[in-house]
């Protein structure tokens, strides 16, 4: 059983009354709660509770139900009213169903209360769908409009010249020239767009001369090879010197527009030949009314030529009063942007009257704008004839029916018999052409099957649902229309017949549909994007980001909500904003950059292109930013004029010719270039590089070069000579590789000029010969006397027999043996550097060489690669030989067999030479300085350190007598 609850209000005056209504309805399935009112003031209180429907008296003492639909209408009127009264007429009926009532029911028929109320319910959750629908519609619509303005038509952003390169592009221009991706036409230059390459020179040519092109309109090529007709407006970006950097545009594909228009002549001249040979009056209006375009059989109808009606109104055919009506009625059809069809009547070119039905359209353009109108009207003066004997037997009936939104159908033995205009103009049949036809011809065959099956069944008395949605068939091009119908069984004549409504809820599913696509679409759009998109309000605060935005700021988009960017930048940057914000507020809209801190502290630079956002009233309610991280770009480009800037410094001040070639021709060359070669700056450029080269060296250096370019191992040093510009020949080191240079292979050499010191390596080296045969024949004459010498010390040795004159022949002979030998190795070595450590070690041999026994005496010298030059050796020698001396005179008279260890080391300037043997240690005097005492031999080896080797030396017993020499290294002497 049937059951819903229900919250009603009664405006009645009389109980009696008002308890009959709500046992009628509970008997049909209703439980209510309910409320009695009859005043106004009652009546008013009662509506504010939100009753779900009102059931209404027409005259009560207090009140009346006319004025209570007016109340209702005003205040609520969503909410159903249903006009109960004991009064009959259908005049009062027609006039509550125009206020407002949902239906007018007779207190003696109550019967039909139940069915009324549920129909009530259902329109007014209808007509809460529908508001809802529509209000989410608007409000999605309005909220990505702004959103989506910029990505309707292709954006991009190029590099200047005849071919051009493609910098940036939106999605929209990928699309229309049918590329997969954004990498395809990074590839292509610009100008591979052009059907014809010398287009792309006359836009560069016009863009730069004028800084911009407005709807310039070029032949282009899509990828598949098909044409493209683009809108192109574009403008020259300029750097703040003023000169070009790129191209900044948009293109409108308008093939489709460029076709239409050239059609469109073609379908004028059919359209006026088939409208002069159609029966029925047409015409073509602008939107003030005037005529554009009107037929044949409309000037014979007004007795008047059709061209002399254009630019014309109707007050010409019809007179002023006529011409008023009509014109609200064209009025009526554009403002609602709707076809109506109107019956009206006319006076003909012989003053009689004839009536019409007349079809208006509304005409748009292109974008969709309303421009004029359409009519066609049919003489149907003998059908309302007909029609006017039926209207007096049906006119009760027919103003009820005539007056609700839903199409209301009356169908016996599967043929419709009555339909209301409603009904025609969902189906889109006039009523005329409906009468007869069977019900299935309307009906989708999707659905036909369930509709006829329900249909059979609910003339056969079995249980099928009342209520149901099916696809239906309208009379133009078998569009579907989606329908809500509502019908039943009744007896007709004795037969059983069906008796139902239609409403059309097309629209409010498409409504439904497109607000569903529109939010999924927009909102995958948004948040796939790789620009940062926000919006804030007027207060300056985040009220939507997407994913890349909240990316840029370092943080989630949940926590960005509610800030401002107030709150990642500086007080200076924030007036940045704030300034900005009063230009969007003057709706401009604009582009700038700011300096940001992320939550993780770091620094960003990022640029905004800002658009303001208007209410319905143009009051500011917030801006749409895109926001585009671009620090990395702004640290490349300050790193690019720093390194430019260094480099450039570097190359102009190089003692170096620095140059760079490819093939023959050089593409820089320094000022040092200048001074080797004799030739100005740019005459170098103009020069065939090779012929620079001296004959001799040009083809060895060539093969080299050729030899570099296809990848061979080649050297990378290199001398040759160049012929200047005198005709002197300088010889010039070559030091060369290759480099990338303004994206191409290249060729860069620095090139010092060697001539003056290859001169002076010559005179040197002929310097150094000589020297070394003079060196040598004194070297030779020189050992030949110290061998003379060594042999008269020897005679005079075997010649005495004083043990005293013998030890002191032998130390001299140590000496001059020490000497020989030192003598000997820098001869050798051309009188350059010697090991020190070789130096030491061929001093103890010579010096022990002339001792009677030289087995009882040890030595040991620390390797070193410490080198000395010749003067520091001779005095060294006599310093070491000293030492040795001193140590075999002493230490023979404390231990029968002597060690001796010479130590070697350097620091960062001086050479520390340790000398110890294991005698019997220094006597106290001469550790505290007192040499008068030992003999001349220490006196000797003072002077020398001090004085000839600048250094300084110590004296200390640690078992053994130790001598520590300290001396800074002398450069190397070249002779």
């Amino acid at each position: 059983m049937y059951k819903q609850n229900l919250n009603l209000l009664i405006l009645e005056d009389n109980p009696i009354d008002a308890k009959l209504m709500v046992a009628k309805l509970e008997k049909e399935g209703f439980v209510l709660e309910w409320k009695r009112v009859e005043t106004e003031k009652a009546f008013r209180k009662a509506l504010a509770e939100k009753p779900e429907i009102i059931l209404a008296d027409y005259e009560l003492p207090l009140y009346d139900g006319l004025s209570a639909i007016k109340l209702q209408q005003q205040i609520a009127p969503a909410i159903p009213l249903i006009l109960v009264s004991g009064i009959s007429g259908e005049d009062i009926a027609v006039e509550c169903m125009k206020t407002g009532a949902i239906d007018y029911v007779l207190k003696n028929r109550l019967s039909r209360l139940g069915f009324v109320v549920k129909r009530a319910l259902k329109e007014a959750e209808a007509y809460r769908e529908r508001k809802k629908t529509e209000d989410a519609l608007k409000e999605s619509e309005k909220k990505y409009r702004t959103l989506t303005e910029n990505l309707n038509v292709g954006i991009f952003r190029d590099t200047l010249g005849p071919k051009g390169k493609f910098i940036e592009m939106n999605p929209a221009l990928i699309k229309i020239f049918g590329y997969k991706n954004k990498e395809e036409v990074l590839k292509l230059n610009v100008s591979d767009l052009y059907q014809n390459p010398e287009e792309r020179k006359n836009f560069n040519r016009q863009i730069i001369e004028n800084g911009f092109v407005k709807d310039e309109e070029l032949n282009l090529i899509k990828k598949d090879g098909s044409a493209l007709i683009g809108s192109v407006s574009a403008v020259a970006v300029k750097d703040k010197n003023g000169k070009v950097k790129h191209y900044d545009g948009i293109i409108e594909d308008i093939t489709e527009r460029k076709k239409i228009e050239k059609e469109l002549i073609q379908k004028n001249i059919e359209l006026n030949s088939f409208i002069n040979n159609i029966p029925d009056m047409a015409w073509l209006k602008d939107k003030h009314s005037n005529f554009i375009v009107t037929n044949k059989a409309f000037g014979e109808a007004v007795g008047m030529d059709p061209k002399y009606l254009i630019s014309q109104t109707c007050e010409v055919c019809f007179g002023k009063k006529a011409a008023n009506k009509f014109k609200k009625d064209d009025k009526k059809v554009m403002e609602s942007r709707k076809q109506i069809t109107i019956e009206e009547s006319i006076k003909d070119a012989q003053g009689n009257t004839i009536f019409l039905e007349t079809i208006k359209s509304p005409i748009y353009n292109k974008p969709g704008d309303v421009i004029g109108t359409v009519g066609i009207a049919r003489n149907i003066t003998e059908r309302k004839q007909a029609e006017e004997d039926l209207k007096q037997s049906e006119q009760k009936y027919r103003t009820l029916v005539e007056n609700i939104q839903d199409g209301v159908f009356f169908i016996r033995d599967k043929k419709l018999k009555f339909v209301n205009k409603a009904f025609a103009k969902i189906s889109g049949y006039t009523t005329e052409e409906i009468i007869g036809m069977d019900f299935s011809e309307f009906v989708a065959p999707e659905d036909l099957y369930m509709v006829k099956d329900r249909y059979i069944k609910m003339m056969a008395g079995k249980d099928v649902p009342m209520e149901y949605e099916f696809r239906g068939i309208r009379k133009e091009s078998n569009e579907r229309t989606i329908v809500y119908m509502n019908v039943g069984l009744i007896n007709f004549q004795g037969k059983k017949a069906a008796l139902g409504t239609l409403k059309d809820i097309t629209e409010r599913r498409k409504m439904e549909e497109a607000l569903r696509e529109s939010e999924e679409k927009y909102r995958t759009l948004i948040e796939n994007i790789e620009e940062g998109i926000g919006i804030v309000d007027e207060n300056e605060k985040f009220v939507f980001v997407n994913f890349a935005a909240s990316k840029i700021f370092g943080y989630p988009n949940k926590n960005l909500l509610n800030k401002t960017l107030k709150d990642f930048t500086t007080p200076d940057e924030f007036e940045k904003v704030i300034k900005q914000t009063s230009v969007r507020k003057k709706g401009k809209s604009g582009k700038y950059e700011i300096t940001i801190t992320k939550k993780d502290g770091t620094h960003s630079v990022i640029s905004i292109t800002a658009t303001p956002l208007f209410d319905d009233n143009n009051n500011y309610k917030e801006t749409y930013g895109i926001f585009h991280d671009i620090t990395k770009r702004k640290q490349a480009e300050e790193a690019l004029h720093e390194s430019e800037e260094r480099y450039r410094a570097i190359v102009e001040q190089s003692n170096d010719a620095i140059y760079i070639y490819r093939g023959d021709k050089f593409l820089f060359v320094n000022d040092r270039v200048c001074e080797i070669t004799g030739y100005a700056r740019e005459v170098h450029y103009e020069l065939n590089m090779w012929s620079l080269l001296h004959p001799d060296d040009r083809e060895r250096i060539m093969e080299i070069g050729r030899n570099r370019a296809k990848g061979k191992k080649v050297p990378s040093i290199y001398e040759a000579r160049i012929v200047n510009i005198n005709g002197d020949i300088r010889q010039c080191e070559f030091r060369v590789r290759m480099i990338l240079y303004n994206g191409k292979y290249a060729v860069m050499g620095a090139v010092r000029d060697v001539t003056e010191s290859r001169k002076a390596q010559d005179k040197l080296k002929k310097y150094a010969e000589t020297q070394k045969s003079l060196l040598k024949e004194v070297n030779h004459r020189v050992k030949n006397n110290l061998t003379a010498i060594l042999g008269l010390f020897g005679m005079e040795e075997a010649r005495t027999e004083n043990k005293d004159y013998v030890a002191f022949i032998n130390k001299f002979k140590g000496r001059i043996s020490g000497l020989s030998a030192i003598h000997s190795l820098l001869s050798e070595s051309g009188w350059l550097s010697l090991k020190l450590s070789h130096l030491c070690e061929q001093s103890i041999k010579s010096s022990i060489s002339c001792l009677p026994d030289s087995n009882l005496i040890n030595f040991n010298v620390s390797p070193s690669v410490i080198r000395i030059n010749s003067n520091q050796a001779h005095h060294l020698t006599l310093v070491i030989n000293e030492l040795i001396t001193n140590s075999i005179k002493h230490g023979q008279n404390y231990k029968n067999k002597i060690y001796i260890n010479i130590d070697l080391k350097k620091d960062k300037k001086n050479v520390i030479i340790t000398y110890k043997d294991t005698g019997k240690g220094y006597p106290r005097e001469l550790i505290d300085g007192n040499f008068s005492n030992i003999g001349v031999g220490f006196e000797l080896i003072k002077g020398i350190v001090t004085h000839s080797l600048r250094g300084e030396f110590q004296i200390y017993n640690d078992n053994g007598a130790i001598t520590v020499i300290i001396f800074e290294l002398e450069k190397e002497i070249y002779i």
